[in-house]
């Protein structure tokens, strides 16, 4: 449901997530190309956004969101100010103050509008765009929105702290000074904290160390990106902290009653999708796009495979397939521009064409193995799938080579075998030899 003053007489409109991040994506990126390479990265993006801010029961994007038509009207009545926010032109006045240790002079936050300081932000981010910059006014665009949406959430915006008064920048200005120094209380979140009754005192620092070695269990003791990823950890951190969210799967608070309070609701809401959840309809009429949660797939019968479905495995009932013969067809076709391929990414693009390919065809056609017990096939992912699609990629290379290499051997074999062919018959080679043998022997 749009969120704003504008949205009086509406009600929910049912969706899906997918359609809904489409909308947004079109939205967020006028301007993007049709094949715009980036786009299933900005739709992850928006996804996870949408499904945060749906969780904490929080507008997205300027649209409250919910599972049920109820719980998104709830958010939208539970949020009057980004209600009030979302009307807001460039001409509203709003205040403004730089974070940083560098800010000693400017001691007060500065009156301002949102259009003059998205116009400094933009000449700040973008010092060499061109006097007539085509992108610039859908960058200007991307600002406001992103200056909107933390001066919701009172988190600072292109390196300044944003209020609609000047006690609520100060605010937010207050919570950016904080260091990995600074003292909170942690407890940790869900149903196996029964021992840890009371919140724990430690410092950002120690706890994102902990968090790091949680989320990164892999990483190498030298571990390059380790700062980069800390920064990240403490910049969510002092969000969630601020916006009384659980970060981690831990409850955070400066004082143990605040980290208790975050548990407590984090607990209540747990409870409350999981009892939501409990109580709604079973459905048994699955459709064709219907998209179903969990791990696994469904078993697929061998009458129920089509003709452009491509089977994984050996054996000559895979070789003969239909659909692997259509398959090997794609595969020697783009083998060429595979091998002069000069990255990683220009051979993913080529794998992903292939199984675009495939999978846009009608019937569908699907990439199959064989079920653990053997009695049909399962679908892989699509992660699997570029896999197979560039082993095959590889093996084809592999078998031109070796093409090459019996052809090499063959004409070296029919060069023996006429020399010898030659030897045998009157005339031949020995025959030429014994004469001159006679010859000297006179």
């Amino acid at each position: 449901m749009k969120c704003g003053n504008d949205n009086e007489e509406q009600e929910p409109v049912q969706t899906t997530i997918g359609e809904h991040v489409e909308k947004l994506y079109k939205e967020v990126y006028r301007n993007a190309a049709p094949d715009d390479p980036e786009k299933e990265s900005r739709l992850n993006t928006l996804e996870r956004g949408l499904r945060s801010e749906m969780s904490g029961r929080r507008p997205h994007r300027g649209y409250a969101v919910g599972t049920t038509a109820a719980i998104c009207m709830e958010v939208f009545e539970k949020n009057p100010n980004y209600k009030a926010f979302s009307p807001r032109s460039r001409s509203s006045l709003i205040y403004v103050m730089k974070c940083g240790d560098d800010n000693e002079e400017q001691q007060e936050p500065v009156p301002t509008t949102i259009g003059k300081h998205i116009e400094k932000v933009y000449d700040e981010v973008y010092p060499n765009a061109a006097p007539d910059d085509p992108e610039k006014e859908t960058r200007l665009n991307t600002l406001e929105r992103d200056l909107i949406s933390g001066m919701y959430s009172r988190r600072p915006h292109g390196g300044y702290a944003i209020g609609t008064t000047a006690a609520k920048c100060m605010e937010v200005l207050v919570y950016t000074l904080r260091s990995r120094s600074s003292l909170i209380y942690v407890m940790k979140c869900g149903d196996d904290n029964e021992e840890q009754q009371e919140p724990v005192p430690t410092t950002i620092g120690k706890h994102i160390e902990k968090v790091y070695d949680e989320v990164y269990p892999n990483a190498a003791p030298d571990d390059p990106e380790k700062e980069t990823r800390l920064n990240t950890l403490e910049r969510d951190l002092i969000s969630g902290m601020y916006s009384r969210r659980p970060h981690g799967g831990y409850a955070i608070g400066t004082t143990a009653a605040t980290c208790k309070e975050v548990a407590e609701k984090n607990r209540l809401e747990e409870l409350e999708l999981k009892t939501e959840s409990e109580n709604l309809p079973l459905i048994t009429d699955i459709n064709e796009n219907d998209v179903l949660c969990g791990k696994g797939g469904a078993v697929i019968s061998n009458q129920d495979i089509n003709e452009n479905d491509v089977l994984c495995g050996k054996g000559g009932a895979v070789i003969s397939n239909q659909g692997n013969i259509s398959f090997q067809k794609y595969v020697k076709e783009k083998n060429k521009a595979y091998q002069s391929a000069k990255t990683t990414k220009d051979k993913e693009r080529i794998a992903n064409e292939i199984k675009d390919t495939i999978q846009n065809k009608t019937p569908s056609g699907r990439f199959l193995k064989k079920s653990e017990n053997g009695d049909g096939y399962i679908a892989i992912d699509d992660e699997n799938t570029k896999k197979k699609i560039q082993n095959a990629l590889r093996d084809c290379k592999k078998s031109d080579k070796n093409k090459k290499e019996k052809a090499k051997a063959s004409v070296k074999q029919l060069k023996r075998s006429t020399s010898a062919m030659q030897a045998d018959q009157p005339g031949g080679t020995e025959e030429k030899k014994k004469k001159k043998k006679k010859k000297k022997t006179k």
